[in-house]
């Protein structure tokens, strides 16, 4: 496991120094230490004030990218875990697809969906659909959509857009050639080579949080930038 310090993990919203703040998590870090993976506990907590703790209230997608809500004392944790089991928290995702393989698309899928456990939320085409600079054969579409901000939503929102045959680039679990892609190489069967920087990695980002500041009687709103890299996959 490499050491990562806090370039790695910026916090876009006050401080460790503070009982709350939010963080922008990297693609492949979890939330609490698990080794020999990294994560947020392992980086940040070096840098935590004597006599705190961390604690994650919105456990995130381990391969995507997304803000994260973290809580340096006990009490903090409980009330930012009461806000979320009220629903006061809204999220909103940032979605890049494989839109290439012509399924059934969103539209249709969401009504075969219906009366399934699956289910496929509002989702919003944002841009797209885009080809691949490098490989012109992959089109790729972003939405967003808001979603609770959970791994088991994010999970479900992975699993609906495979089944409308949209699924999120990189998807270990649900890209149904992603596998394949992957290994091709420029040989005999003049396969191109798919290889990216965001390999491993899900183009899949929790890139807003809106929910009511602990200490003011006010909503906040909390944004990240779109990553840099997916502007190699889905150029504006």
């Amino acid at each position: 496991m490499g050491t990562y310090s806090r370039l790695h993990v910026p916090i876009v919203l006050g401080s460790l120094r503070d009982r709350w703040c939010v963080v922008l998590k990297p693609p492949n870090f979890s939330g609490a230490a698990a080794p020999p993976m990294p994560s947020l506990e392992t980086t940040l907590k070096p840098l935590l004030p004597s006599g705190r703790s961390l604690s994650f209230p919105i456990k995130p997608e381990k391969e995507a990218e997304g803000l994260v809500v973290v809580a340096t004392d006990d009490a903090m944790r409980k009330n930012l875990d009461e806000t979320l089991r009220r629903g006061l928290v809204k999220s909103r995702y940032r979605l890049l697809v494989d839109a290439s393989s012509h399924g059934l698309g969103v539209g249709e899928a969401k009504q075969q969906l219906q009366g399934t456990e699956s289910k496929l939320p509002e989702l919003s085409l944002y841009s797209g659909p885009t080809a691949c600079p490098s490989f012109p054969e992959i089109i790729t579409e972003m939405y967003l959509v808001t979603e609770r901000p959970s791994t088991k939503a994010a999970r479900e929102l992975r699993r609906s857009l495979a089944v409308a045959g949209t699924p999120v680039m990189f998807d270990l679990a649900y890209h149904p050639d992603f596998r394949k892609r992957k290994g091709r190489s420029n040989g005999a069967d003049g396969e191109n080579n798919f290889s990216s920087a965001l390999a491993g990695t899900l183009t899949m980002q929790l890139f807003e949080l809106e929910m009511p500041d602990p200490f003011r009687q006010e909503m906040i709103k909390i944004t990240a930038p779109m990553p840099k890299e997916w502007l190699a996959l889905h150029p504006p």
